[in-house]
């Protein structure tokens, strides 16, 4: 595996959760800030690691920071369980109609 010399890793310190920090580079705000300081080099958006360096971050206490994780990654686990249900019933239907279309019922 190679990885391109223009990408750029950001790395949390110990004051930064990486949910909260990855959540807000999501936002559409950021992305249009991050937009307006791109460069774009053959047709491909481009932005320097110095300036990714002096990105405004809002810096919330730690522990609200935390909340947010948890709430996401409890989130993130209801999101899946119910995809999981989902999939369930599809299953349920798909074999329903099977049994239906075949004159089992």
């Amino acid at each position: 595996m190679a990885f391109a010399g223009y990408l750029v890793r950001g790395i949390v310190n110990a004051n930064a959760d990486p949910e909260y920090i990855g959540a807000f580079m999501n936002t559409p705000q950021m992305k249009k800030f991050l937009r307006s300081k791109c460069k774009s080099i053959v047709g491909m958006a481009n932005i320097n690691a110095k300036e990714f360096q002096a990105i405004p971050i809002p810096k919330s206490p730690f522990d609200l920071q935390r909340r947010f994780a948890a709430i996401v990654e409890s989130v993130e686990q209801q999101k899946a369980r119910l995809r999981a249900h989902l999939a369930e019933l599809d299953a349920l239907f798909a074999s329903l109609q099977s049994r239906a279309f075949n004159g089992e019922l």
